[in-house]
C-alpha cells in the first residue's frame, strides 16, 4: 500500500470505526469499546490520538450531541429563569446555586474540539510536527541565542523544507500505525 493510499485511507472513517466512536460517545473506555469490536484496546487509543478521520467524525459527533444539549438547555431557559426568581425571591437558594444555574445557561460550543474535518486534523498534526522540528533547532542554543531564534523567522525556502519533513514524518508515524494496526486485526481473526 503508497503513502496516498494509506493517507486516503486514514481520512476515512470504517464501519468499525463507527461503532467505536457510539460505544466512546456512550462513555465506554477504551477497553470496552476495543473488546466489543474486536480489537485491541492501543488500537482504539491509537485512533483516538493519531487517526485523523477517527479524530474529526469523534468531534464532529461529539459537536453534535453539544448542540442538542445546548439548545435543550436553551429550551428549558425561561423556566429556569422562572424558577430562579421565585426561589431568589423566597430567599431559600443559595447564591452558588444561583450562579451555577446562570453558569449552564451561557454554555457555549467555544469548549467543543473545532477539528472535525479529517483534512483539519491532518493539518493540526503536521502543524504541531512542524513547531517540535523547529523547536529543537533551537534547543541547542544559549538562552540569549536562542531568544533572538524565535524572533527570527524562517526564510520561505526553509518554512517549506521544515513543513514538508513535518509532513513526511506524520505520514511516515501515521503508516506504521495504521499498518500496525492492520496486523493486529489479522492478528485477532
Amino acid at each position: 500500500m503508497n503513502d496516498a493510499t494509506i493517507c486516503d485511507t486514514l481520512l476515512q472513517v470504517s464501519e468499525q470505526q463507527e461503532r467505536a466512536i457510539e460505544l466512546i460517545l456512550a462513555g465506554q473506555r477504551d477497553g470496552a469499546v476495543a473488546e466489543s469490536i474486536g480489537v485491541h484496546r492501543t488500537t482504539v487509543t491509537r485512533w483516538r490520538n493519531s487517526h485523523p478521520g477517527f479524530i474529526a467524525a469523534l468531534n464532529s459527533c461529539r459537536q453534535e450531541n453539544f448542540k442538542a444539549a445546548s439548545e435543550r438547555l436553551q429550551s428549558l431557559s425561561s423556566k429556569a429563569i422562572e424558577a430562579l426568581e421565585r426561589a431568589l425571591s423566597r430567599d431559600d437558594v443559595r447564591l452558588s446555586d444561583a450562579l451555577r444555574a446562570i453558569e449552564l445557561l451561557g454554555i457555549s460550543g467555544e469548549s467543543m474540539p473545532k477539528r472535525d474535518d479529517p483534512r483539519e486534523v491532518l493539518n493540526h498534526m503536521i502543524d504541531c510536527e512542524l513547531h517540535q522540528i523547529q523547536s529543537a533547532q533551537i534547543a541547542h542554543l544559549s538562552d540569549t541565542d536562542r531568544s533572538l531564534a524565535e524572533f527570527d523567522s524562517p526564510t520561505p525556502e526553509e518554512y517549506a523544507t521544515d513543513r514538508d519533513t513535518a509532513r513526511q514524518n506524520v505520514m511516515a508515524r501515521l503508516a506504521r500505525q495504521f499498518k500496525a494496526d492492520l496486523e493486529n486485526h489479522r492478528d485477532a481473526q
